[in-house]
């Protein structure tokens, strides 16, 4: 085959795969709803309810950024519209009575009576709260725990860090815990931080995040063991 012929397949090949890469990279949503699921249980407390259908709504495209959101419908409750940014990380949810219907650039679309309503996502992201033309007022809930981990990778931390001892003298470690979600029962790798009120805070093993936990979905054992940390 001649040279320059095989040099300029290559060079289109090349281009092409760069082209598939960088556009791929542009639209980083989570890869199915199991993803979306995990990381809805992985969020905050309250985010991840029972018996929640997820559907996609669309890649949102604002300025030079591509939010992603989905709905998320739970029986006798609002609409719930969950944005996740292009990492893809997620962010938190809107919640609103109004039924999302479809998207534009910069806006997620909402079906109010005979006409459609937008929910703006600008370039920064979800504002706290939108108030539409009508005065309705839509919340945002965020997802506190990705504020706990940008402040943990700036090292600002927000949850104090764990002692070699607890109050009783004993050693705190990593070990194995479970915790009740969604009536499913997850095992994790963690160390004891700390107990306030009723949530007890643990620091995942691989990935360094320190997050809080209702004491009462933790197993029997689990409570034991902090009760026993805190003696």
């Amino acid at each position: 085959m001649n040279k320059k012929l095989i040099t300029a397949l290559s060079m289109t090949i090349a281009i092409s795969m760069a082209t598939t890469t960088w556009a791929k990279n542009k639209k980083n949503a989570p890869r199915n709803n199991s993803a979306i699921e995990k990381a809805l249980e992985e969020a905050s407390e309250g985010h991840a309810p029972e018996k929640m259908k997820i559907s996609k709504i669309g890649p949102v495209e604002t300025g030079e950024t591509f939010y992603h959101a989905y709905t998320g419908i739970v029986k006798k409750e609002p609409y719930r519209i969950l944005i996740f940014d292009n990492k893809p990380s997620y962010l938190g949810y809107y919640s609103t009575e109004l039924e999302p219907v479809n998207y534009e650039e910069g806006a997620i679309l909402l079906k109010q009576g005979n006409s459609i309503a937008r929910i703006p996502i600008p370039e920064k992201g979800p504002a706290a709260k939108i108030q539409l033309d009508s005065g309705v007022i839509i919340r945002f809930f965020k997802n506190k725990n990705l504020t706990v981990k940008k402040e943990e990778s700036t090292e600002t931390k927000a949850i104090a860090v764990p002692t070699e001892k607890s109050k009783s003298g004993m050693e705190i470690n990593y070990r194995e815990w479970t915790i009740s979600m969604n009536g499913k029962k997850i095992p994790f790798r963690a160390m004891f931080v700390k107990k306030e009120g009723s949530k007890v805070f643990l620091k995942d093993e691989k990935r360094g995040i320190t997050k809080d936990f209702s004491f009462s979905k933790l197993s029997l054992e689990d409570r034991k063991y902090i009760q026993k940390l805190e003696k």
